[in-house]
């Protein structure tokens, strides 16, 4: 994801904090949350009497629109994005205000639904490489291996090589955006030592990538310095997301902020995991440090 520089399309503003909803929805859905922070603004924001107070102003970020036709999320304005959100920061001391020049974050919110390679046409391309193989062996018996034509094996395994690529690529790509990279790395590492190459956790981070998720990235860069330097110096990022199928993204955006709102600000040492019950007014609990990807 490029965002070495500001969308022209992106608006900036502050955002009045809103009273939840008495309404309390009863499903509940995991969130992954990744957190990261510069030593130098941890040490600053977290003092010993708790978050020092912050102001920021909204930057509008990139739309990713995902796979399929979703007229929740497609209908979500920015500001309801800026207001779920507001309500999260609040927890960790972040306050809105009016203007960019009294504000000392400038917070890029990114949001939207992961791209997930797919081949709806599989079935069928195993139906033509069964088609090529039966081909060759017929081949083989009647005119011996010299004279028989491996070209549709050859070909088959070329378009299914090529197909392992790009759903690598795409799972690379979205383990990068929402944060999974790391944990990612360090399992595939690992996995030389298992007996079938891989571990469970690998396999389960794998399963989150391999489906679509909601997502929301909020990334504060130092305002005052943008100000006067023109330099978009980057203090904290954090990755919120959860999967889409059989979710809404209109209950999936408050859980996604509320299961987010300890981690604002911070740094956390790897992926972890979080649950919260859907809707606009909910608990969370957090796992400790469990890691995403963990058995449940």
């Amino acid at each position: 994801m490029r965002t070495s520089r500001f969308p022209r399309s992106a608006t900036l503003l502050g955002c009045a904090l809103l009273l939840p909803l008495s309404s309390r929805a009863q499903a509940t859905a995991p969130v992954a949350i990744r957190a990261t922070a510069t030593t130098d603004y941890t040490q600053r924001h977290i003092g010993t009497a708790g978050p020092v107070p912050e102001g920021y102003v909204f930057y509008q970020g990139q739309y990713f629109p995902g796979m399929a036709h979703d007229p929740h999320m497609e209908g979500t304005e920015f500001i309801k994005i800026a207001e779920s959100l507001a309500r999260g920061l609040a927890k960790q001391n972040f306050y809105p205000v009016k203007t960019q020049k009294d504000a000392s974050l400038l917070l890029v919110v990114h949001w939207g639904a992961t791209l997930v390679e797919e081949n709806p046409i599989r079935t069928f391309q195993q139906d033509d490489f069964n088609g090529a193989q039966s081909s060759y062996n017929q081949q083989v018996k009647s005119l011996g291996v010299g004279s028989a034509d491996p070209s549709g094996i050859t070909f088959n395994l070329m378009i299914s090589q090529n197909e392992g690529t790009a759903t690598q690529s795409s799972l690379l790509y979205n383990a990068h955006l929402l944060g999974f990279d790391e944990s990612l790395t360090k399992e595939m590492k690992s996995a030389a030592a298992a007996i079938n190459g891989t571990t469970d956790r690998e396999q389960a981070l794998r399963a989150e990538l391999n489906e679509q998720r909601y997502f929301i990235i909020v990334m504060a860069y130092d305002n005052q310095a943008l100000q006067k330097e023109h330099k978009g110096k980057l203090l904290w990022t954090t990755r919120i997301s959860m999967r889409s199928p059989g979710n809404s993204f209109s209950l999936a955006l408050p859980a996604l902020c509320r299961a987010g709102s300890d981690y604002f600000g911070r740094q956390l040492p790897e992926l972890v995991s979080a649950t919260t019950e859907l809707g606009p007014n909910g608990t969370v609990e957090i796992g400790g440090t469990r890691v995403m990807g963990d058995v449940r």
